[in-house]
């Protein structure tokens, strides 16, 4: 007798209404489902439909999705017979879908409907009808949906054993009086697939300045930059068009390249009064982010430098001029520069005598960038003109600070640095004439 009551007073709790809500993956308590439209005596509880998919279609007489939906529905349920159960939930009355129905020309569907629900949209909490919840056949929460993704290919997959991967509806909206990329509508950040942005200064927020490139096949490509000058953000769009290749704007401090023919090229240099340096960056200190699709991680500079010429009243472009240059040049016929092996992985290690030994590697990456970071300070460009097209081995000291300490090593390989003009490419900044109209 103790045992009869001890099961009975089990079930009564289980039965009992139920207001918590359910995440996937978890078990959907056996609770009494509660009222159905026209047959307010029936009694039915999850239990009873263990080993069925059940749906629950939640819906409301305002939602004109939702009743153009129910044939399908009813149909769907007629096709797959005693395997799944689509339920119908609402929260309205027996009265107002009674009307809703008397109105309308769309029959009141053969599917159970429960009404005045106060316990499943508590479960399964969302904003805006039409909404599906998916209970699988061992009685876990298996998807929360909208209803177009119950059809008849998703619940065959599902009663031939596939996971229910269904896409997710989470319990927020979007708020349309507010910025996509804001606090309030933060959620769908995750969803970006092309965005660019240009920031107002950060430094009320973070001091520090940032360069970031990514290059990611889940997350996508994208360049983020915080609290940088605009002679940076131009660096970073324009470093590959006009070196060749990447070299970052924190090792190349001055980017002698870049011609600023602006009515007022001195507004790019920070202040040297400690009182005008806030107003200064309020202005100059901008911050950026683009992301694409991996896809398109070959165009990320190429738009990057597109939003610069949208976003800031400058124009870029890429000209061919004819400047006094730095270049490095071969002295000597015998070649005293090819790799050794040019099947091994190129290397540059640094030995204890502070000896940078560099092995099969081209100009470019071995010589030509550290010569470009190193004398950044120079007003004139630095450039190859060996046409030295093959890898090379060499070694030299660490540390060259001076065009002499560089060319005292370079001398010993059969190269040198001399003065020569040259038509090189150069990125010309002037002020952006905008078009008027009379």
């Amino acid at each position: 007798m103790k045992r009869f009551l001890l099961l009975a007073a089990m079930q009564a709790t289980t039965l009992m209404p139920y207001s918590q809500e359910i995440s996937l993956g978890e078990t959907v308590p056996d609770i009494s489902l509660g009222e159905f439209f026209h047959t307010p005596k029936r009694v039915l509880s999850l239990g009873q439909l263990k080993g069925k998919i059940v749906i629950f279609d939640f819906w409301n007489v305002r939602c004109s999705a939702c009743m153009v939906d129910m044939p399908r529905l009813d149909s769907l349920q007629t096709i797959f017979g005693d395997k799944i159960q689509i339920i119908l939930v609402t929260q309205n009355s027996a009265l107002e879908v009674d009307k809703l129905f008397n109105k309308i020309a769309i029959p009141i569907p053969r599917l159970p409907m429960i009404i005045n629900d106060t316990i499943l949209y508590k479960m399964f909490p969302h904003t805006g009808d039409p909404f599906h919840a998916w209970v699988d056949r061992d009685g876990k929460l298996a998807a929360l949906t909208n209803h177009d993704n119950t059809n008849n290919v998703t619940v065959a997959n599902a009663l031939m054993g596939q996971p229910i991967n269904l896409p997710r509806r989470y319990n927020t909206t979007i708020d349309p009086g507010q910025l996509l990329v804001s606090e309030q509508n933060k959620m769908v950040l995750q969803l970006s697939y092309y965005h660019s942005v240009l920031f107002r200064n950060m430094t009320s927020y973070s001091t520090g300045e940032m360069v970031r490139i990514r290059n990611s096949q889940e997350d996508g490509t994208g360049i983020t930059t915080v609290n940088t000058t605009i002679p940076v953000l131009y660096h970073v769009a324009y470093n590959y068009s006009l070196f060749g290749m990447e070299i970052s704007s924190f090792d190349l401090r001055r980017n002698n390249r870049i011609v600023f023919e602006t009515s007022n090229p001195n507004q790019f240099l920070r202040p040297s009064e400690v009182s005008e340096v806030t107003a200064w960056e309020e202005v100059n200190k901008l911050s950026y982010e683009l992301n694409v699709p991996a896809s398109d991680s070959d165009l990320v500079y190429q738009y990057m430098q597109q939003d610069l010429n949208r976003y800031l009243p400058f124009e870029a472009r890429l000209e061919k001029r004819l400047v006094k240059c730095l270049a490095l040049v071969r002295t000597d016929e015998i070649d005293k520069l090819k790799a050794e092996d040019s099947t091994i992985l190129p290397s540059r290690k640094i030995d204890q005598n502070r000896n940078i030994s560099i092995k099969n590697m081209t100009i470019k990456n071995a010589i030509l960038k550290s010569l470009m970071t190193s004398l950044s300070f120079l007003t004139l460009p630095i450039i190859d003109a060996t046409n030295y097209r093959g890898r090379i081995d060499i070694v030299m000291k660490s540390n060259l600070k001076t065009v002499d300490e560089f060319r005292a090593q370079l001398i010993r390989h059969g190269l040198d640095l001399v003065e020569m003009d040259k038509e090189i490419l150069m990125l010309v900044i002037r002020d952006k004439k905008h078009k008027t109209t009379d």
